[in-house]
């Protein structure tokens, strides 16, 4: 896959590590394939709230 930005980051990722640990916290863990899922599932949810490109998301943690 090309790069094409940060957009493009976990796809590239997933593509090379798959099956491997992408986040830990604590004892829970994903791996980069279950955070693409995520991350997809995510992207589908703002996109049927009408999310569309060039809006703004702000994200608190």
């Amino acid at each position: 896959m090309r790069n094409v930005g940060i957009g493009s980051w976990l796809e590239r990722r997933f593509q090379r590590s798959g099956p491997k640990t992408a986040l830990v916290d604590g004892d829970r863990t994903l791996t980069y394939a279950q955070l693409r899922d995520r991350s997809a599932r995510i992207a589908t949810a703002l996109d049927r709230a009408g999310i569309e490109q060039g809006d703004r998301v702000a994200l608190l943690g």
